[in-house]
């Protein structure tokens, strides 16, 4: 029975202001078609990178956190080529913090060695008959060979904050997972795919040229075609109908939205009154000057 998860992180945590015996457990998989590596608070790293590697599904090995090892392990026959199907791997992180130097931020940076779907699941566990709260979080993303997608697991082991998981964006990651998820097949036909990078690139000309407000419309716009496209998707699972000329996979818009949210969240906010009109004509009369 092949296995579906490719690599499983454990970490050992002891919160802020408690004792070891409420310390929590930090577990992280990922699914095939990607490497991670992981970084503590102190910024030491610790898993295997593909890049460069002569046999990218080994990896190059990391090793900055005292005690961690990440190892690589084969569901039957062992692989001696990459010929070998993906989901014959499995990949595991372990690493056991012991004192409260270990509560904070967890950088994840999930490398791929083959274009495909992932799935991130991170769980921070208490130990039984805590009152502390178990937090899990699960990720839906896209990868290709070499390239990396970024996550932030905040306030790991913090009693005073709640854990979250964020994904790092900007817009490469954005145009990186537009076209990940075209080149699966997650969203299509062609026009589409062609239709919303004119949309990022409008974007990204905007933020080239420091006009926040420009570029937080533009996004918008995009959201608002992505949300409009996948509502209009046929759904159905018999896919021996013809598709509609444009559709996008659930996954893809789960993807592009969590791309487009974490941007929205740079961005500054629309303002009201007479001052916010008046910024509002000046920089559509720069607009009219620059084109």
């Amino acid at each position: 029975m092949r296995s579906l998860v490719a690599a499983v992180v454990f970490l050992c945590i002891v919160p802020e202001g408690v004792n070891a015996q409420d310390s929590y457990l930090l577990s992280i998989s990922i699914t095939p078609q990607a490497h991670f590596v992981v970084t503590d608070p102190d910024g030491r790293k610790t898993g295997r990178d593909p890049r460069g590697a002569e046999k990218p599904w080994q990896g190059r090995p990391i090793r900055e956190i005292p005690g961690a090892s990440y190892a690589t392990f084969s569901v039957g026959d062992a692989p001696t080529d990459y010929q070998a199907d993906p989901r014959d791997l499995q990949f595991e992180f372990t690493y056991r913090v012991k004192t409260p130097d270990g509560v904070g931020d967890y950088g994840i940076e999930v490398i791929g060695f083959k274009i495909g779907e992932y799935r991130l699941y991170v769980d921070v566990d208490p130990k039984p008959n805590s009152n502390l709260k178990a937090r899990k979080f699960a990720r839906a993303g896209v990868i290709g060979e070499n390239q990396t997608v970024s996550y932030v697991l905040r306030s790991v082991g913090s009693l005073k904050e709640t854990g979250t998981l964020a994904k790092v964006a900007s817009v490469i990651t954005l145009q990186q997972d537009l076209s990940n998820c075209y080149k699966l097949e997650l969203l299509g036909q062609r026009e589409l795919y062609s239709d919303l990078s004119h949309r990022v690139d409008k974007f990204e000309k905007y933020l080239s040229h420091k006009d926040s407000l420009e570029a937080r419309h533009e996004l918008l716009k995009l959201k608002e075609k992505i949300d409009d496209v996948y509502k209009k998707s046929d759904k159905r699972v018999d896919k021996k109908k013809p598709m509609r000329r444009e559709f996008i996979s659930e996954d893809a818009y789960k993807i592009l939205n969590e791309d487009i949210s974490a941007l929205l969240e740079q961005l500054p906010e629309h303002r009201k009154g007479k001052g916010w009109e008046r910024e509002k004509n000046e920089r559509k009369d720069k607009k009219e000057k620059r084109d």
